[in-house]
């Protein structure tokens, strides 16, 4: 995959459908890496090491994006984020990935889902 993905902004009236419903276009993939990205550390955080299909209820509707600097951009789309939710974010926030919680950015039914975007951190 080579291309980078359009990111939303809806103020420029810009709103991609969600991967989960339509065939991602350029610079969007359906899911999570299963070895690379946010899961693996969550799953340590959690301690398993079981691959596919062991993963947090709050990671609902999971696509990334590609990046213009070739980083992939991890998002879910939960209803809602509970406390293990947030503690499962904010590990993720101490060990080496920005996280940002949006309501203006999701894609999987707009107004009723909230945006989770993951980015691992640049090393220097």
């Amino acid at each position: 995959m080579s291309a980078s993905a359009i990111l939303t902004d809806p103020e420029a009236g810009v709103s991609p459908a969600c991967p989960c419903h339509e065939r991602p276009p350029a610079g969007t993939a359906y899911g999570w890496h299963e070895r690379t990205g946010p899961l693996p550390v969550i799953r340590a955080r959690h301690g398993t090491n079981r691959l596919y299909g062991a993963r947090p209820r709050w990671i609902d509707h999971a696509y990334r994006l590609r990046l213009p600097d070739r980083r992939w951009a991890y998002y879910a789309e939960p209803y809602a984020l509970d406390e293990d939710a947030l503690a499962d974010l904010d590990y993720l926030g101490r060990h080496g990935f920005e996280v940002t919680i949006t309501a203006w950015r999701a894609r999987h039914y707009p107004g009723h889902t909230l945006a989770v975007q993951i980015i691992a951190e640049v090393t220097p």
